[in-house]
């Protein structure tokens, strides 16, 4: 009677075991964008900072701000399986000077509109600002975007999984900086209604921007020269099986540094940044 009750505790203790290992099976999913014709994507942000800017190492602006808004991408072209033609708008309320009283200032709603092909690994091929024709902010944009593209990997992850980006910036006199991104997947979880996929990114980006401008005040040109930095944290809750992104937040720090060269002379500037972003979303449609 004994040895029975021996025999079953041991078929017992195995098919737990069975059935323990089972239930701990490594899950893994693939990252991919998945890109519908009319599909629309709308998510509340929140933006927050604070800004010291310097000129010739004196104090010139201390700024803090809070933003809140929408952002809208909308797929205007599904180009093929794996790509597509897209519009992001931002809607936003900016400080602007008082019509009637300079010495106030009245909150007034503005957009933000950039298009750009993005592959189904999240990198953008091309972009096109619609706010600017200047050939130096767009290819500002278009290297800070690289920067930021996650470049999914190719194969199924897991948690504990890990990947890197690594971009080669070249600066003004041709020396070469590594803007580098870690990502790493912490864990599955619902999240507004979606099966998500939680990605950490830590990295810098490195952006050198030279433009010749015309003064606001009308007083001859300037030639501005300077180098962006910035360090990057973020939280992405991902839907891998509608393949968009539900929830995201960061903080950052930003360091720039340049000059300004105008008939006067040349002003040396700095602008230091603290600040945090996040994005949840509102509405899907067309998914």
């Amino acid at each position: 009677m004994k040895k029975g009750i021996v025999q079953y505790f041991y078929v017992f203790l195995i098919l737990s075991i069975g059935l323990f290992q089972c239930g701990t099976e490594k899950k893994e999913v693939l990252l991919r964008l998945k890109f519908n014709e009319n599909q629309s994507l709308r998510w509340a942000n929140t933006s927050k900072s604070h800004t010291e800017v310097f000129e010739n190492d004196s104090l010139v602006l201390v700024e803090n701000s809070i933003h809140e808004g929408e952002s809208i991408e909308k797929v205007l072209t599904v180009i093929d399986e794996n790509s597509a033609r897209l519009r992001l708008t931002y809607y936003f309320e900016k400080k602007l000077p008082d019509k009637n009283d300079s010495s106030k200032t009245a909150m007034v709603k503005d957009s933000s509109i950039i298009e750009y092909i993005q592959d189904f690994h999240a990198v953008n091929i091309d972009i096109f600002p619609h706010d600017t024709n200047s050939i130096e902010k767009i290819e500002y944009v278009k290297r800070l975007y690289d920067q930021l593209a996650p470049r999914y990997p190719d194969e199924p992850v897991s948690i504990g999984y890990k990947w890197s980006n690594n971009i080669k910036v070249m600066l003004q006199g041709g020396e070469i900086k590594d803007a580098v991104s870690t990502y790493t997947i912490k864990g599955f979880v619902r999240e507004a209604g979606y099966d998500c996929v939680i990605i950490e990114s830590k990295g810098n980006t490195i952006v050198p921007f030279q433009a010749e401008y015309e003064c606001r005040d009308g007083n001859g040109r300037v030639l501005e020269t300077r180098i962006d930095k910035k360090k990057i944290h973020g939280i992405v809750y991902f839907a891998y099986k509608e393949g968009f992104i539900v929830k995201e937040d960061n903080s950052y720090e930003l360091l720039s540094e340049g000059s300004k060269i105008t008939a006067d002379g040349e002003i040396k500037i700095k602008t230091i940044s603290k600040g945090s972003q996040s994005y949840h979303l509102l509405e899907a449609s067309g998914i």
